[in-house]
């Protein structure tokens, strides 16, 4: 009995985690936070890489241009 009680105890004071799970568990606030700093960097990235397609297909019509 006086195990269960423990362990109960135990429990209580660290309801946020469980024995098994891999990762702390997260505030959904944070969680949404952390999510929307993914996507403006991510937006960023694909900004930079629109913007060198861009100048990459400037250099190669400007290149075929000066072979014609």
């Amino acid at each position: 009995m006086t195990k269960y009680i423990e362990k109960l105890e135990e429990i209580k004071k660290n309801y946020r985690y469980k024995k098994d799970e891999l990762f702390k568990r997260l505030k959904v606030t944070t969680f949404a936070q952390l999510v929307i700093q993914v996507a403006s960097l991510s937006d960023q990235t694909l900004e930079v890489t629109a913007e060198e397609i861009q100048r990459l297909e400037d250099n190669d019509s400007a290149t075929s241009e000066a072979d014609a």
